[in-house]
């Protein structure tokens, strides 16, 4: 009986000690996002606050390739000929015959060895993979951006005239020449990530293409006509290039065109950034072109103030694809991007309901925008349908009666969140009054425009089903004191359309749209 006692307690013991070990580690998912594409998630080991990632995973996110050696419990990482070696009891990684000590030995799970994050972010690691690398623990995002000096274009039409932005890290030289309808920029000592192909189809830009060139980059730009003309801007901080293309140099653009070419422009922006955001230093270019360059864009009508609501939050997921996607996440990537956009491209005076995985109510998205005496409220959404083969862009404005029963149904599950709320989602008489009010005022017709100028840009910019311009019973759209609109990006349960929200060079298509829409419409409305 002793004896059976004492095996209970050994086995009690054991137990304890085992529990004691592995109370503090826990597995919890993190996402992985290279130059902006939400690429996947990955699983992690959590001990003492600290995060450990497996080396498979880094070897698959970086494409390099894990040599596994189970006897000696050690794996190699290999990217390019580069080989790194990490053994299981070892507080030293191996870089060739280089030793790096680590704050913390390896884990070894199933077969894999997880190390520490820390030792990614900083040298060697990052020289060897060549990119800027950052863990946003609060968003549970480890991101990789390549140390690329030139990055992707952004576009904007803009009726009379086209406008194509490029930012750099570095300062800037180029040689430009037009040939007809072509017009060849060549920028050296300037890397771009990957090589890009945009097919404009506006009236006066066919397509883009961005090439690697022996020494810097090569840029072809196919107008549609060669009696076209354009002109240049340099800005700093942050450095770009700015290249205006217009159907006659009389055109008036929304700037006012009475620098010199040798002028800079400086912006002072504010210090806090944005994530995904890049450190931009100052810029030298010499024009090859006569054309006077226009001054820095400023609002062009009484629209200076704009609201940029980023749909769902927190507790609130919104729709969820296939792979996993979550609405609320892209609803806030490409929410940041337009405030970004609309801030220094558009020289507005912007303001974000959420910057991070919050929670908010519908009400209090609204009365923020209200608070802050708003001139347009721009709520960002990515769509959702039971059936899978739904796909498409779509805008919204506020009605009592919506356009057909797939925007009925959207708007019950955008206001389904009231229930999250803890507030009673039947208020018919209130919502009833306040839609009164707003069915009798000049907002209606106002925000109608603005939908139907951003679709048009889609329909230009995008590759991408346009459903048009719709109406619903949006609850986050009552009772704004302004011009409001709700887009719908693409479908997220279209496994197609997830796969293209995940990447940035479409969510930045779509900004660039909801950009000129905006553009146009401030236009319009002097």
């Amino acid at each position: 009986m002793i004896f059976y006692l004492t095996r209970v307690s050994r086995l009690f013991l054991i137990c304890f000690l085992i529990f004691i070990t592995f109370s503090n580690l826990w597995a919890s998912k993190i996402q992985l996002i290279y130059e902006g594409d939400l690429v996947s998630k990955t699983e992690t080991r959590t001990i003492a606050e600290k995060e450990y990632i497996s080396l498979k995973a880094i070897a698959k996110f970086f494409k390099g390739k894990t040599q596994v050696y189970p006897v000696g419990k050690k794996v190699i990482l290999q990217f390019y000929n580069k080989k790194i070696t990490f053994s299981a009891n070892s507080r030293y990684a191996l870089l060739g015959n280089k030793k790096i000590k680590m704050e913390e030995e390896p884990l070894n799970s199933n077969g894999d060895l997880y190390i520490d994050l820390e030792f990614f972010l900083q040298n060697p690691f990052p020289e060897l993979v060549n990119c800027k690398l950052e863990w946003n623990p609060e968003h549970q995002i480890f991101s990789a951006e390549p140390n690329n000096t030139l990055f992707p274009p952004r576009i904007f039409n803009l009726g009379d005239s086209t406008k194509i932005v490029f930012e750099s890290k570095n300062e800037l030289s180029f040689q430009i020449e037009k040939k007809g309808r072509l017009l060849l920029i060549h920028i050296p000592k300037s890397r771009i990530g990957k090589e890009n192909f945009i097919e404009l189809n506006d009236h006066l830009v066919e397509s883009l293409k961005m090439n690697h060139a022996r020494k810097g980059t090569d840029i072809k730009i196919i107008l549609t006509r060669p009696n076209l003309f354009y002109h240049w801007i340099k800005e700093e901080d942050p450095t770009r290039f700015i290249l205006e293309v217009k159907s006659s140099p009389k055109v008036q653009s929304i700037e006012d065109e009475t620098l010199k070419p040798e002028k800079t422009i400086k912006r002072v922006e504010p210090q806090k950034e944005l994530p995904l955001d890049h450190a931009i230093p100052q810029t030298q270019i010499k024009s090859t072109e006569n054309f006077p360059p226009p001054l820095p864009i400023t609002p062009p009508s009484k629209i200076k103030r704009i609201v940029i609501d980023a749909g769902h939050g927190g507790k609130d997921p919104g729709a969820i694809g296939k792979n996993g996607t979550k609405e609320k996440e892209l609803n806030l990537l490409i929410a940041l991007e337009l405030e970004r956009l609309l801030r220094i491209e558009g020289g507005y005076e912007t303001y974000l309901t959420r910057t991070n995985d919050d929670f908010i109510s519908l009400v209090d998205r609204s009365s923020f925008a209200n608070q802050k005496k708003a001139d347009l409220f721009i709520s960002i959404h990515c769509n959702a349908s039971m059936k899978r083969a739904e796909g498409g862009f779509e805008i919204y404005f506020l009605s009592e009666n919506a356009s057909d029963p797939h925007a009925e149904s959207l708007a019950d599950f955008e206001n389904s969140v009231i229930e999250l709320e803890g507030k009673k989602a039947n208020q018919n008489h209130h919502l009833k009054e306040i839609l009164s009010s707003m069915a009798q005022n000049e907002f209606i017709n106002e925000s109608s425009h603005l939908c139907q100028l951003i679709d048009k840009a889609v329909r230009k910019r995008v590759k991408i089903k346009s459903r048009g311009v719709k109406q619903a019973n949006f609850h986050v759209l009552h009772g704004v004191g302004m011009p409001s609109i709700l887009v719908e990006n693409a479908f997220v349960t279209n496994l197609q359309e997830e796969k293209k929200l995940r990447e940035r060079k479409f969510r930045s298509s779509l900004v660039d749209s909801i950009f000129s829409g905006v553009q146009n419409f401030a236009r319009r409305h002097p």
